[in-house]
């Protein structure tokens, strides 16, 4: 894996549409990860959509989050926050 991913912009751009756009149809909530290849031509292929990634040092999300400059207590503080916003009781 390569955190950031080495996309063209144009890419990038199209993944994360597709991504908000599967998360918003299948009514996600809190984090998920949707795991894609990206194949000759720049053809976009959803290999799977993961509602529990891991969380540890080495995997993706924290590596993602420090990447744009957010600490792990911080990423770990904000999920809390979102998971209490969405409880249900």
């Amino acid at each position: 894996e390569i955190t950031p991913a080495r996309l063209s912009q144009r890419v990038t751009e199209r993944v994360q549409q597709l991504t908000s756009a599967i998360y918003d149809i299948l009514n996600c909530r809190g984090i998920i990860r949707i795991d894609y290849i990206i194949t000759e031509g720049d053809k976009i292929n959803m290999l799977e959509i993961n509602t529990t990634p891991g969380m540890t040092a080495t995997s993706l999300l924290p590596q993602e989050a420090a990447e744009v400059g957010v600490p792990y207590g911080d990423l770990c503080e904000k999920l809390i926050e979102i998971s209490l916003k969405n409880f249900k009781a």
